[in-house]
Formats: structure tokens, C-alpha cells, sequence
């Protein structure tokens, strides 16, 4: 047995652990046997050296922003900054020009955006399992920086990141390589079996149970990779299904009674899926239209939208005061706040074969048009979702900076909850989107815990500066107000999520409504959200509903 550890070629880096004495538990005498040495003992007092193969790694850092930020005080943070520890990523002796990295402070309070990307190389080991994690620290500004707390801390496994990523430009690539076979051997054409191949190799290109089987090596990374969004999950199966996509949103057909001899609406949709919104005063009116639905927030949908466009990572903080830990059930680590952003790391000089996507876009162009309708929406779809486009995309809209217009269309509520003491609620609406806010106190509706709106708001926005849509309800009361419950909706994890753009018409959602008091539901409410580049804007759907009166079209 030798003294050293097998040494893998390349550079390297080590720690000497140092020589140690065996220790035995009894001398050794003629007349008492010296007995075997222990094996742990024997093992530590070998001369050990831990030399991973180190490589030069890329990496870029989006920082868009923090969210949901709890100081220790009663004051919420002012003018919060994060600082990257970079040098604890590798040893001294490959530091080099390494530096930390300080942002400059936002005025953003609790949910600040910094909207900037940091990139960096550093020396770090090849193999994930040795790669550290990245230690960040968020600090508030105060007093023009003569008081800077520490509001928490957080770690950007970095090693977990390198595996998933490198897993999926690798499962990225052999989709695209089968892409152009088929697309090679297509002289007489696509057939349906490819179509239908194509879908289910699409699918397991990013499948979920495949990729934690080889890439989780714990419980703790699992539910890491679900949280944070380093890997979203499967692709949503009604993203690729092409009726549905179509079909979110239904025009109704109309016929002649034979009997009658009056115009009535036939083969409607079934309404356990779809809500009809709007009616029709004159048969050729194309107002009313049926909408898909979903009995849950729409991001709660992993068939549809399965995860955000960024990843999240929880800042936590200990307790500052020992007489917390004299409670019971008081966790010794706090959670004040999130990280919003992704990370993208890679080696900085690996061989990698390069992305067959533009050949296969250039190829689709001279197929038959026949073949070009199979393969295109799927080819459109994985385009938008490719690991390096989604960054790159999101990146560039960010610079940009467009002014955005959200049209918010909210149908009903019900089961809410009351804030009388002997009738139903009197709910009405409070809605904020940035400096924007809409009271409809004096639309107030009386004694209802089920109240239809059928209406439609519209905001001009900035989403990296107002990114949080708030939706509540309220009970009126002569005096003042009651809170019943408030929904509030990313509009950044929508806009900018592949999914939810690739969806032609947007599906109404019924979204849970909360109050800080109350930890139970207090209601829910029936809504679709559409968002639109200034200027880009669709026509608006008219869901005022169809009156009691009219049940149908004389001819």
C-alpha cells in the first residue's frame, strides 16, 4: 500500500493532511501480544493528498433581482446590494485577478431588480462532485452607506448546475443530430411515424425521471433542482399538442333549427373545460367565444407552464438573539427573501460540437411545404426552450427595455369568505401594477360571496422596474375596509417563460386568494392575463356576458 492517492493528470491543486503515529490501545510486552492495528487509525496516519483535475471554467451570473426581502428589524430594506465571494472559489494559488463583486445599491426596497449580467472565469475542478458552491450576501445600504447590515446569505451550487446543464446540451444535441437524419432520408417525405417520433423525443429530451435517476446523487439536490428551478422539469405535453394550442379559444358555430327555424348555437364545448364569455347581438358579430380553463394558478400547471424562465435561490439568515432559541418550534435559519436570476456555467475551453439548430432551420426551408408544417412547430418550440436561446433571449430583451401593456380580464369570484357578521361580504376590487392602482370601491356588490365582474384593465408597463401584479378583495364597509384575500401574479415569469409565449390565446386560471391573517384559502378568483410589446397589442376580447333576454338569433 502506498502512501498517496492516485494523482489524475492535468493541473491540480492539494491539501496535505499530514503524517500521524498510529496509536494502539495497549503497548506491545512478551508477555501481552500487541494487538492489530485499527484500520481508521492506520487510514489517518497515511500521507494523503486530494488533488481533483482543475479546469478553467466560464460562467455567467444574471442578476435580475431579489425578491420578498425581511431585514431583523421593523423597517423594510431601503437600498439592498449583494456581494459574490468569488475567491472562494478556487485556491489561493489560482486566484489570480479574481475579485469579488459588489453591486451597486437599488432603491428597489423588498423586491429590488438589478437586471445585470456578471461573467467571470474561474479555476475549478472538472468533476461537479468537487466543484464548490458559490457564497453570495445581501447587505442594505443605510445612512449613505455608513450602516450596511446583513440581511442574509445564500449558495449557488454551482457543481449541481455544471452536471444538469452539461446533461442537457448533451441531450439537446442528439435530439437535433435526429432532426436532421430524418430530415436527410426524407426523399419521400415526413411520415406521420416521424411526426409522432419527433414529439416523443422531444419529451425525453428533457424528461424529468431521466434526468434525476442520473444526475441527483441526494434528497437534498433533488428537491434543490425542483426548487430552484436549475432543471424546470418535463416539457409541458399541451405545448406540444397542436389542436389544443389552437383551441384555447373557440369561436361558436351557429344553425338553423329546423323546428323553429331559429338560429342556435351547436357542438359547443364541453363546460367542464371551457367558460363562454361575451354573446353575440347579431350572428355575425364574432364576439362571444369560449376559453379554456384550468382549476389552478396557471404557473401551479406543470401540463402547461412548468416552471419560470429563472431560477430562484432562498436567502436565510440566523437568528440574532439566543431568546429565539428558547421557543420551541422556532427554526434556528430564517427565510428573508430570494435570489431571481440563472446561472450558466460551462469549461471554458471544451470541445463541444456545435448546435446542428441552424442547419436544420436552413434545411426546413426547401422541404416540401407538407413537410414543413410536421416538423416546423416542434422545430419553433425547441428553438425557444434550447438551454443557451432562453438565456440569450431573455438577456437581450432586458437590455432593450420595452414598455409593456398588460390586459388584465377578470371574470368572477366565489366562496369567499366573510367579513360580516351576519351576511356575505360586499367584495370589490383593488388592483396595483406599479403607481398604477384601481380602486372599485363604489362598484361594490352587495351581500354576494360569488360576484361577477366580467371586466377588463389595462396597464402600460415597465416589467423589470413593476414586475408584480396585486390583485385583492375587499368588503366595503361605511368606514374603512376589510381585507378578504390578494392574489399577486409575476408578470416576468410569464412574459419571459417559452412556454406560457408559445401559447397563441392565454387560459383562464383560478387563482387562490389569501390574507396574512388567515393562512387558509379566503376565495378564489377567474382570470386571464394577456401581455403585449407597445404597439404589438391584440384586439380586445369583449367577455361582457350575454343577457338574460337573449337566448338565441331570429332569422
Amino acid at each position: 500500500m502506498t502512501g498517496k492517492c492516485a494523482v489524475p493528470s492535468g493541473t491540480t491543486y492539494g491539501v496535505r493532511a499530514g503524517k500521524r503515529k498510529a496509536r494502539y490501545s495497549s503497548p506491545s510486552t512478551p508477555s501481552s501480544p500487541a494487538k492489530a492495528p485499527n484500520k481508521s487509525a492506520l487510514s489517518r496516519s497515511l500521507v494523503c493528498y486530494c488533488r481533483p483535475t482543475v479546469k478553467e471554467f466560464s460562467c455567467e451570473i444574471y442578476n435580475y433581482g431579489l425578491r420578498n426581502l425581511k431585514t431583523s428589524g421593523l423597517l423594510n430594506p431601503r437600498s439592498p446590494f449583494l456581494k459574490f465571494f468569488l475567491k472562494s472559489l478556487a485556491p489561493p494559488e489560482y486566484q489570480g485577478n479574481l475579485k469579488d463583486i459588489t453591486t451597486n445599491p437599488s432603491g428597489g426596497g423588498a423586491n429590488p431588480t438589478f437586471a445585470q449580467m456578471l461573467r467571470f472565469n474561474a479555476m475549478m475542478p472538472s468533476e461537479d462532485i468537487f466543484c464548490p458552491s458559490l457564497q453570495c450576501a445581501v447587505y442594505d445600504n443605510l445612512l449613505f452607506g455608513l450602516s450596511q447590515p446583513l440581511i442574509g446569505n445564500m449558495f449557488i451550487p454551482l457543481g449541481l448546475i455544471y452536471r444538469v446543464q452539461k446533461k442537457l446540451r448533451k441531450n439537446e444535441l442528439a435530439f437535433e443530430e435526429w432532426v436532421w437524419s430524418i430530415m436527410e432520408k426524407s426523399k419521400e417525405g415526413i411520415l406521420q411515424e416521424d411526426e409522432e417520433e419527433l414529439k416523443e423525443r422531444l419529451l425525453e429530451t428533457y424528461d424529468t425521471e431521466q434526468m434525476t435517476e442520473t444526475l441527483v446523487h441526494n434528497e437534498e439536490e433533488l428537491k434543490m433542482i425542483q426548487t430552484c428551478g436549475i432543471y424546470g422539469g418535463n416539457f409541458p405535453p399541451k405545448i406540444l399538442d397542436r389542436a389544443w394550442r389552437e383551441n384555447i379559444a373557440i369561436r361558436p358555430k351557429y344553425e338553423i333549427d329546423a323546428t323553429t327555424k331559429i338560429r342556435l348555437e351547436v357542438d359547443p364545448p364541453s363546460v367542464a373545460e371551457y367558460v363562454a364569455l361575451g354573446h353575440d347581438p347579431a350572428i355575425d358579430s364574432g364576439v362571444r367565444h369560449w376559453r379554456y380553463f384550468v382549476k389552478k394558478e396557471l404557473e401551479n400547471c406543470p401540463e402547461i407552464m412548468n416552471h419560470s424562465a429563472f431560477s430562484t435561490f432562498g436567502l436565510t439568515r440566523g437568528l440574532s438573539s439566543s431568546l429565539f432559541h428558547a421557543k420551541k418550534n422556532v427554526p434556528e435559519m430564517l427565510d428573508v427573501g430570494t435570489f431571481k436570476g440563472w446561472v450558466n456555467l460551462k469549461i471554458a475551453e471544451e470541445d463541444e460540437k456545435e448546435s446542428m439548430l441552424g442547419k436544420i432551420n436552413e434545411k426546413l426551408k426547401i422541404l416540401p411545404e407538407n413537410d414543413q408544417e410536421k416538423i416546423r412547430p416542434y422545430i419553433d418550440i425547441y428553438s425557444k426552450f434550447k438551454l443557451e436561446n432562453v438565456f440569450k433571449g431573455i438577456e437581450k430583451e432586458i437590455q432593450e427595455r420595452p414598455k409593456f401593456v398588460v390586459r388584465l380580464y377578470i371574470i368572477e369570484a366565489f366562496n369567499l369568505s366573510s367579513r360580516d357578521l351576519t351576511s356575505p361580504s360586499d367584495p370589490y376590487l383593488y388592483i396595483q401594477l406599479g403607481d398604477t392602482v384601481i380602486d372599485e370601491r363604489d362598484k361594490h356588490q352587495d351581500d354576494t360571496e360569488n360576484p361577477k365582474f366580467h371586466s377588463t384593465y389595462e396597464f402600460k408597463v415597465d416589467l423589470v422596474e413593476n414586475p408584480i401584479l396585486s390583485i385583492k378583495m375587499y368588503d366595503y364597509d361605511y368606514i374603512g375596509k376589510d381585507l378578504i384575500g390578494e392574489t399577486k401574479i409575476n408578470l416576468d415569469d410569464r412574459y419571459y417563460s417559452p412556454f406560457w409565449r408559445a401559447l397563441p390565446e392565454k387560459p383562464i386560471e383560478e387563482r387562490s386568494l389569501y390574507c396574512e391573517e388567515n393562512e387558509t384559502e379566503q376565495g378564489k378568483l377567474r382570470l386571464w392575463v394577456d401581455i403585449f410589446k407597445a404597439g404589438e397589442e391584440k384586439p380586445v376580447w369583449n367577455i361582457i356576458p350575454q343577457p338574460d333576454a337573449v337566448t338565441s338569433f331570429l332569422p
